[in-house]
């Protein structure tokens, strides 16, 4: 099991049989740095997902991006630059805020962009996409013209 402790920046391996917990990420002081696990900073790191082959994604509320920690323990950045809203590719795209996050199917990362009330997708070439929400707000219909306050947790059935 993997989890988060935004106010340490750690990412948490938690062997399910009980047996201890450990912190991925060898360093705790809040950041931003790409590269192998025991150099790597986080700012705030809030949802985690992990992909069918082994990938650890993490979002960061503080920073605005995505990491990626590959199951050779080298952390990179998927998606996300600086605060603002804007699909593009890889860090030419915009998050404020991203919070929780879950892989679908076909291997795309979903993310709720909680500050920008919007549910975003990010393919596995990097490219971010909005697939549901416009503005803050409570208000059914059409995937972009749906209204969320703040979404915070995704999960794809």
């Amino acid at each position: 099991m993997i989890c988060t402790t935004g106010s340490e920046n750690c990412i948490w391996s938690v062997p399910l049989g009980g047996q201890g917990a450990s912190c991925l990420n060898q360093v705790r002081e809040k950041g931003f740095k790409d590269g192998p696990l025991s150099i790597a900073l986080f700012n705030e790191p809030r949802g985690v997902c992990v992909d069918h082959e082994g990938n650890i994604f993490v979002s960061e509320l503080q920073s605005h991006k995505i990491r990626k920690i590959s199951k050779d323990g080298i952390v990179s950045t998927l998606a996300g630059s600086t605060k603002g809203f804007e699909d593009g590719v890889g860090v030419n795209a915009k998050f404020n805020g991203p919070s929780g996050l879950c892989v679908d199917l076909e291997g795309n990362i979903i993310v709720c962009d909680f500050r920008n009330h919007k549910i975003r997708k990010i393919r596995k070439d990097g490219t971010v996409s909005t697939l549901a929400g416009s503005t803050e707000g409570y208000q059914d219909g059409p995937s972009l013209n749906a209204l969320f306050n703040v979404p915070i947790g995704v999960c794809v059935d």
